[in-house]
């Protein structure tokens, strides 16, 4: 093709038709401009659309992430729930009496009301492989757009979450405290319902402001914000579910 029209220039040139060669010349040029552009056309085409294909991919991820996310919310806040039941009725003395009268020494230790009621806690370990795919974006869209901040927000209260702390730290006292009583080694290892125990855990005060100090750590705070970041969850997956439908 280069031959062919430098052959056309060559004629044009021997015959003295100056100023046709001028307007092939011209000619000429812009047919080269317009195939780069067309060429540059394609490529942003290409680009564009390997673009669109990464990022379905990562917002797709992070959908499969945050649906897994929103079901072990759902199982932490639900067994959060049942312990609040349980808690308030120690705190306002509802507990039937016939309830203590069941403990014995094979089932003290799953005994309802018993210490292991504030000595274990639940927590979310998030799923961030979509989240670190995510963070490769690097244009203006992304960072502008509401859906990015919602992602952004999910993850910022997942990673940072001081208020598990307060929980775990309340738990690992409760437990360190627990060991130094007369009876923690007839619960813990003779398996052997302690009297005292009995007594501790039905008519003490420490035992009382110990549920308190838990249910305010792990109801009242911590898990309101799991159900925080459970809604959220719900309405990132919708604006997700939307964007790929686009």
């Amino acid at each position: 093709m280069i031959k062919f029209f430098r052959k056309i220039r060559q004629n044009l040139l021997m015959e003295n038709k100056t100023g046709k060669y001028f307007k092939y010349a011209i000619g000429e040029i812009i047919l080269v401009v317009i195939g780069i552009l067309i060429a540059l056309s394609i490529n942003n085409w290409n680009e564009d659309r390997k673009a669109k294909t990464y990022e379905e991919q990562v917002y797709t991820q992070i959908y499969k992430d945050i649906k897994a996310d929103s079901l072990n919310l759902s199982l932490v806040i639900k067994y959060y729930k049942q312990k609040d039941t349980l808690m308030n009725r120690i705190l306002y003395d509802s507990v039937p009496s016939i309830e203590y009268e069941t403990i014995n020494d094979e089932n003290q230790y799953t005994f309802p009301y018993g210490i292991r009621l504030i000595t274990n806690h639940d927590n979310i370990s998030n799923t961030k492989k979509g989240y670190q795919l995510f963070k490769t974006f690097n244009t203006m869209d992304i960072d502008s757009d509401s859906l990015s901040f919602s992602i952004e927000d999910y993850y910022s209260q997942a990673i940072i979450n001081e208020k598990y702390e307060l929980v775990k730290n309340a738990t690992d006292r409760n437990i360190t405290e627990f060991q130094q009583k007369d009876w923690f080694l007839d619960f813990a290892v003779n398996h052997k319902l302690n009297l005292d125990y009995l007594d501790y855990i039905n008519n003490s005060r420490d035992f009382k402001i110990r549920v308190f100090d838990y249910q305010l750590f792990a109801i009242k705070n911590h898990n309101r914000d799991l159900i925080q970041q459970q809604e959220l969850a719900e309405i990132i997956k919708e604006k997700i579910k939307d964007r790929l439908e686009k």
